[in-house]
């Protein structure tokens, strides 16, 4: 990719991307346990078999509704806020996925490990600007994949 100017709001917004990105993890991965411990919590499973013969999902409610247990938590699997973490979750790791080895070491050290510039340099063994042109490029294709750039 060539080196093009990112505008700040742009850059701001897909830096603070990257590095939400192993909270946002941590979040979708508790979010996602929470609803099937509430799920599982009613005695309930997704899908066991008892001799031979799959047991069917206890109604909830009582009369009316035939809303089921499995029915509420697919509902909430699939909610807004699920699917909007899993889709950010999903852009940073296909930009990291098309990332060269340098930019992945960056990646790893600057966002997964939180060092800072000057750190990650001396892991490197790059000086300061060396490394700030490297996020740039990741800075880069993160603003592509997430639509913000051509």
């Amino acid at each position: 990719m060539g080196r093009t100017t990112i505008p700040g709001p742009i850059w701001y917004k897909c830096n603070r991307q990257l590095d939400m990105y192993t909270l946002q993890k941590k979040a979708l991965a508790d979010l996602k346990r929470d609803i099937m411990d509430g799920y599982e919590g009613r005695n309930q499973t997704l899908g066991r078999e008892e001799k031979g013969k799959v047991v069917e999902f206890a109604e909830v409610g009582g009369g009316g509704g035939n809303h089921s247990k499995l029915d509420t938590a697919i509902e909430k699997l699939t909610g807004p806020e699920i699917t909007e973490l899993e889709h950010d979750i999903e852009c940073i790791e296909d930009v990291y996925r098309n990332l060269t080895p340098r930019q992945q070491q960056l990646f790893d050290l600057h966002y997964r490990q939180h060092l800072n510039i000057v750190d990650c340099g001396k892991h490197m063994a790059y000086c300061r600007r060396q490394v700030q042109t490297i996020k740039g490029e990741v800075i880069e294709k993160t603003a592509v994949r997430l639509g913000h750039m051509r």
